[in-house]
This record gives C-alpha cells, sequence and structure tokens, in this order.
C-alpha cells in the first residue's frame, strides 16, 4: 500500500516495487495534489511489481511518453507552457545525443548521465546552475519512468536539491556607477531597462505584463498569479517618473511594453538584449535581466526598506532568499557601520 508524507516543501510517496521501498518525489506542495497523484498511480498501478516488459523498450520511448504526458499537464493547468517548453528542451537534448542510440531502458546506468554530462561541457555548458536545470529536468524524467515502470531506479540520485555545487552566495550584482552607463548604453531600450530597475521583474513577468496589469490612478502594476513564479499576484507601486514613462507605451496595443519592432517580448530577446548592452559597456561578465532584479532589491535593502516589505514587492516565496541579499548590503556596509560606531577607547 502506497502512502504520502512531506519533506521539507514538496510531498512524497512510499510504495514497493517487488518488496523494495521506494521513495519518489511527487514534485507538488499541497496534500491535495498529492492524493490526486497517489490515486492515479494506484488505478495505473493494480499490482506492485516491475514491468519487465516496459523496461525492454527504447530511452527514447520513454521520452516520447514523456513528453506527451506533460503536454497533458499543461491542459490541466498543473505545469506553465514556459516549463514545459524547458523540460521538453532538455530531454530532447538527451534524446538526440550520439550515444543514446537505441539502448533499451534496461540498459540505463549512473555512469551514462555522467558521459553525457561531460558532453555537454564539451559544448560549453560549463554554467553550474545551467547543467543542474538540466539534470533536474533529466531526473524528473527518469521518476516517471520509475512510476510507469520503465526503470526499477532513477539513474540520478534522489532527493538532491543540488548535483553540481553552486557558488550561489556570490550573486553578481552591478554597481551603481556600471548601472549609469548601463542606462547609458541602453539606446531604444532605455525604458526597458529603467522600467525593470524600478519594478525587479522576472524577465517572464516583464514579458506578459499588459496594460490591464496598470492602475493608472494608483500608479501599480499588478503581476497576476498566472505569469508570477510563485503563483502568487502581487503588486508593485511606482514612482511618479516611471508612470510619466509609461504613458508613452499606452498606445492602444495589449501589451505594456513591446519591441522596437512592434513584436511581444520573449525571455531569449529580453536576454539577448540586456546581455548586449553589458558587453556594449565592456563589463567583464555577462549582464542578464535577473541582475537588474537583484539590484533593485539590494538599493531597497540599502535603503532601510523593511525586509518583508522587500520579500512582498519581489515576490520571494522563500524570506531566506531576501535575507541573503540583505546580508550581502549588510557586508558591505560593515568596515562602515564599525568606523561610526563609538566603541570605548583602549588607550
Amino acid at each position: 500500500m502506497a502512502s504520502i508524507y512531506k519533506r521539507g516543501r514538496r510531498w512524497w510517496i512510499n510504495y514497493r516495487v517487488n518488496g523494495r521501498l521506494v521513495q519518489q518525489s511527487l514534485g507538488v506542495r499541497t496534500k491535495f495534489a498529492a492524493q490526486s497523484l497517489l490515486e492515479e498511480m494506484e488505478k495505473k498501478h493494480t499490482a506492485e511489481r516491475f514491468d519487465l516488459a516496459k523496461s525492454e523498450e527504447s530511452v527514447k520511448m520513454l521520452i516520447e511518453d514523456y513528453v506527451a504526458n506533460l503536454g497533458k499537464m499543461v491542459e490541466k493547468g498543473r505545469i506553465k507552457t514556459t516549463t514545459f517548453n524547458l523540460y521538453k528542451h532538455h530531454v530532447t537534448l538527451f534524446r538526440d545525443w550520439g550515444p543514446l542510440g537505441s539502448l533499451k531502458c534496461s540498459q540505463i546506468r549512473p555512469a551514462l548521465i555522467d558521459d553525457y554530462l561531460i558532453n555537454r561541457k564539451r559544448q560549453g555548458l560549463t554554467n553550474a546552475a545551467s547543467l543542474n536545470n538540466e539534470l533536474r529536468s533529466l531526473r524528473t524524467m527518469f521518476l516517471y519512468g520509475v512510476r510507469e515502470q520503465y526503470l526499477s531506479r532513477s539513474p540520478i540520485g534522489k532527493g538532491k536539491a543540488e548535483f553540481i555545487p553552486e557558488n550561489r552566495d556570490e550573486k553578481i550584482i552591478p554597481t551603481e556607477n556600471e548601472m549609469r552607463e548601463i542606462i547609458k548604453a541602453s539606446g531604444e531600450y532605455k525604458d526597458v531597462v529603467v522600467f525593470l530597475l524600478n519594478t525587479g521583474l522576472r524577465a517572464s513577468e516583464f514579458c506578459s505584463l499588459t496594460t490591464s496589469n496598470y492602475n493608472r490612478e494608483k500608479r501599480m502594476i499588478t503581476v497576476c498569479s498566472d505569469n508570477a513564479k510563485t503563483r502568487r499576484e502581487r503588486h508593485i507601486p511606482i514612482r511618479p517618473g516611471i508612470a510619466v514613462m509609461l504613458e508613452a507605451h499606452l498606445n492602444g496595443g495589449a501589451r505594456l511594453f513591446y519591441t522596437p519592432r512592434g513584436k511581444e517580448w520573449k525571455k531569449w530577446h529580453l536576454s539577448h538584449v540586456v546581455d548586449k548592452i553589458g558587453k556594449k559597456v565592456g563589463l567583464n561578465y555577462g549582464l542578464h535581466p535577473h541582475m537588474l532584479r537583484s539590484y533593485y532589491c539590494s538599493f531597497l535593502l540599502a535603503e532601510n526598506v523593511n525586509i518583508k516589505a522587500v520579500q512582498e514587492l519581489l515576490g520571494h516565496t522563500d524570506y531566506s532568499t531576501t535575507m541573503k541579499y540583505y546580508a550581502r548590503v549588510m557586508k558591505d556596509r560593515i568596515q562602515s557601520t564599525i568606523d561610526a560606531v563609538p566603541l570605548p577607547s583602549l588607550s
């Protein structure tokens, strides 16, 4: 008999296959969603045994089945289209990898995943966060394979939030002088850069903004729950100068911002434009839209805005995420703070 339980912020399931206890993350955060998934699994698994017939299917068949299942999840509203596209892209890269060939599911081993990672690094993907994102997508697929009895176990370790160590504490945030140069070099994209700096929106949230998300009277930007990463609605007040700038963009179109060619903004296009501006300025790192969000967060904290208020403005689900930025701001202030404190003199 299968059972569900909560570990951290996600729900997990316990069940047995041929007498062996299997623990698997359901990937959901609510008990209701976990129970719904458990009911679906119990309908499919009338007998708790590993299906040897499916294990002889090719890995490409598993990938095909997994992508089709993701499509159904999009239709039911369980995952967003952007998530579907990301997962599909990652598993497609794995499917098209030469050594995979007509390999059967029963032949998948952890060593194969290690070889695939080496191949991705040779292709130029050296960023730890990007590699981890690909690994998470593959792990989700393999867990689906375990659930559907293609695999006896996942070749990627279970329960790991991070596979390759990432230096998360040292986030790159542009300095005040660099930000001035970035704004000067923005050219026709100046309004976009200034808007992102004054709202701290994620790239996906910016690209999905419509005119209905802007309240002129209250000078308020509303990020709808459907477009927010955390699926929570939040309201961001803007300064009078930004409100004046937005008036020029209210030209009757559905979107609040369009590209200079009149097209809707896409995440890849926004990332490309921001990176190009960074190179124009001569930064020694790649500029990304999320760095503008990080600057907004750090600026508010440096100006002594309440941490809880900053968390709400940024839409951070976890309070510790905001605290990391606060710790960084305080680290930069330590010397000046110590100099200002009238500590007792030893002389």
